[in-house]
């Protein structure tokens, strides 16, 4: 009789460890998942028209840039190839 408790003991132990690593892993891919929505959720098209995103990239073409024009270029070149794959039309 003592035998038998310690088996079904052992048993609800290697259950209860096995559900909690399920929770762990499942806890785990639910905030990766958040954070990539949110992250993902920064990534906004811009308010321009074709032309002036053109001009813009244009202006990014001089050899002196500041640090605060630097990334306004980035964005304005991942504008133009977002566009770029999203229309089919590559116009930078």
């Amino acid at each position: 009789m003592q035998n038998n408790l310690i088996n079904h003991q052992s048993v609800f132990a290697r259950f209860v460890n096995a559900t909690i690593s399920r929770l762990t892993v499942t806890a785990r891919l639910l905030v990766i998942t958040a954070l990539f929505g949110v992250l993902s959720g920064c990534e906004q098209s811009m308010s321009i028209s074709d032309e002036e995103l053109l001009e813009r990239i244009e202006e990014c073409l001089s050899d002196s840039l500041t640090p605060g024009m630097a990334v306004a270029c980035g964005n304005y070149q991942k504008e133009c190839k977002r566009r770029g794959k999203a229309t089919g039309n590559y116009i930078c």
